[in-house]
């Protein structure tokens, strides 16, 4: 049951990370808006940049997936990537507390 929930929010995970992809490359504006950014002159490298990015995301939750259906032994590294993936990006514009830091770290020894 385990493995089913794993599946299905990593397909729900694909979608969603498609859907914004496809944004990002053919609705800059729109996207970007979704993330609080106005589009011009100055944000138009960015729009570029978040397609990319969420594209290599994508790429990431489809391995993790099938990964997942193929029952492979390291596939939690991958799942392990896509969730904390979004603390190290948050951490770019905060600081991380120290609860995210011992969940991460503790969470990571193994994996390496």
């Amino acid at each position: 049951m385990a493995r089913f929930l794993l599946l299905l929010l990593l397909f729900v995970a694909i979608v969603l990370e498609l859907t914004l992809t496809g944004g990002a490359f053919f609705a800059p504006a729109f996207t970007l808006g979704k993330f609080g950014v106005k589009y011009g002159p100055d944000t138009y490298f960015l729009g570029y940049l978040t397609g990319w990015f969420l594209l290599f995301v994508s790429a990431v939750a489809g391995l993790a997936f099938a990964w997942v259906w193929q029952r492979r032994p390291h596939f939690a590294a991958l799942c392990y990537l896509l969730g904390c993936g979004g603390w190290a990006s948050a951490w770019a514009f905060t600081p991380p507390s120290v609860s995210q830091i011992t969940f991460c770290s503790t969470h990571l020894k193994g994996w390496y």
